[in-house]
């Protein structure tokens, strides 16, 4: 569910969008440098493997590849990345002042998981990782002096965690990791339920013997005599062909027996209800809640019996998103964000291979990664803030002034989020649409009057106003071919002079108006 609620592409089918925040650069050259990152990001294939490593992020915490550079063509950049493993490396860190330096690989794993270049790439300012003096502090240094294991620094990797460390910030927790005690106990209480109430669901009998005067030590002996008795079935012995009695060992747990006094009215037999208890499961109800809690999952996605309405966070009005679905929208942000830093880091080594970097004088806080965010946290934000802002407007201006002040094509570009194309395909439908109703209502009227649409009562073949619609579906007027052909035949038809000049595609609405005046007057 995590992973299918970050995967929301726009409505330009995009994941992941690129902003170059500098008013120093052209257009053209802000283009470049998105088309830049663009390519190294299609490295990654997106939009087949995005909830994959987003899961590997959830699951586990951290989530690592190998940049794959040309040696001999280092100004290409990454040109390809290769997937590690979590469980493929440790990390490799400086003893004295707690910074990270990259990954620490064993040889034998690193044979396994087919490293481009086991000895490291090149650094960002082109010079070569020699081992030395430098990196006698680094946690790892005995077993690179032997050669035993490849240290790979954070430049040749994009790399990815979760943000969440141990104390002194050498081991990465996944944000799953407060979940796994509920879990366990989810997982235990399940199985206890299943065991007890399995245990619980045969239905039982109690016989209640009467021994009359017997003793308590003879009736007992009768007792269990009838128990015996009562304790075998019939059963057919293929080997000898032959029916006999055999001990039933399920008797002895399903039913109970007792001795009555003399007093009593003979034997009685009477069912023992089954405790099974299968419809009520608060229990079980109460650890799923507290697991799903532990995940910020919304409560309100799971149809619990009884459980009350959420709280809505909303700014007045009715409606509002539950406050469960605004927090589980901003915890997967705050993962989202997690992944896009680690994808700026790769996209800035990838610049500075390229030279972009030096060339344009960027710097980290001019480009933003941005992962789409949840739907339903984002439009109910995006709503909420275009609501505030028109209510102001109409607390300042009146109401009547929203209407003067915004366009057309502002409240769809604003509020309907459509582009120029969207817009411009909208009023070309939309005045055909008007045109077209126009000449119905010009044809209804003119049937009204005379019953016909024959402009000309003299001549033979008027046509009714069903043959006129009849002839509209064939032709399809919305079509340019239909309004060329209905143009070109205007001089035979009756009237099709004018009804050809009134109503055509060219004419504005104001003649529209006109031709409809005049032809009402000709009738």
């Amino acid at each position: 569910m995590m992973c299918y609620s970050a995967d929301i592409p726009d409505e330009n089918n995009k994941l992941i969008k690129i902003d170059i925040d500098n008013k120093y650069l052209e257009a053209t050259d802000i283009e470049r440098i998105r088309e830049a990152i663009q390519d190294y990001l299609n490295l990654f294939d997106f939009d087949n493997n995005f909830e994959e490593y987003f899961r590997i992020l959830l699951t586990e915490g951290q989530v690592c590849w190998e940049n794959i550079v040309a040696k001999d063509d280092l100004e290409e950049g990454i040109i390809g990345i290769n997937f590690i493993p979590n469980d493929a490396f440790e990390f490799c860190y400086d003893l004295k002042t707690r910074k990270k330096f990259g990954i620490m690989i064993t040889n034998t794993l690193a044979d396994n998981f087919y490293l481009s270049n086991i000895v490291g790439i090149r650094a960002i300012n082109g010079s070569s990782c020699v081992i030395g003096g430098a990196y006698s502090s680094l946690n790892c240094y005995e077993e690179l002096l032997d050669d035993n294991c490849i240290v790979m620094p954070f430049e040749q990797l994009t790399y990815i965690d979760s943000g969440i460390y141990n104390d002194d910030n050498r081991q990465v927790f996944s944000v799953l990791e407060r979940a796994k005690r509920p879990f366990n106990q989810l997982r235990l209480i399940e199985d206890a339920i299943m065991i007890y109430r399995v245990s619980r669901s045969p239905e039982k009998y109690v016989f209640n013997v009467d021994i009359g005067k017997m003793g308590k030590a003879r009736g007992e002996m009768e007792v269990a005599k009838l128990k015996k008795q009562f304790g075998t079935k019939k059963q057919y012995d293929p080997m000898t062909g032959t029916i006999g009695k055999a001990y039933d060992p399920m008797q002895m747990s399903e039913n109970f027996w007792f001795c009555k006094g003399s007093d009593s009215q003979g034997i009685q037999v009477s069912p023992l209800q089954s405790q099974n208890n299968f419809g009520n499961l608060d229990d079980l109800e109460y650890f799923q809640k507290k697991l799903l809690r532990s995940l910020n999952i919304p409560i309100g996605r799971f149809p619990f019996k009884g459980e009350p309405t959420a709280a809505l966070v909303h700014q007045g009005d009715e409606g509002g998103i539950t406050a469960e679905e605004l927090n589980f929208s901003k915890f997967l942000m705050t993962q989202q964000r997690r992944f896009a830093l680690g994808l700026l880091n790769g996209a800035i080594t990838h610049l500075k291979y390229t030279g972009l970097w030096e060339t344009y004088k960027l710097s980290r806080d001019m480009i933003k990664i941005v992962i789409n965010p949840p739907a339903e946290y984002e439009t109910y934000r995006r709503q909420k803030l275009l609501e505030s802002k028109v209510t102001m407007m109409k607390t300042v201006l009146g109401d009547d002034a929203i209407s003067k002040i915004f366009s057309s094509e502002v409240a769809l570009e604003v509020f309907m989020g459509w582009n120029k194309d969207q817009i411009q395909y909208n009023k070309e439908l939309k005045f055909k649409e008007t045109i077209e109703n126009a000449r119905l209502e010009y044809y209804a009227e003119k049937v009204k009057e005379s019953g016909t649409i024959d402009l000309k009562p003299e001549d033979e073949g008027a046509k009714t106003f069903a043959e006129i619609l009849q002839e509209g579906l064939d032709r399809s007027f919305l079509s340019e071919e239909g309004g060329e052909e209905e143009g070109g035949s205007g001089g035979e038809d009756e009237g099709s002079a004018d009804e050809g000049d009134e109503f055509s595609d060219e004419s504005t609405g104001d003649e529209m108006d006109e031709g409809m005046e005049e032809g009402g007057e000709e009738v």
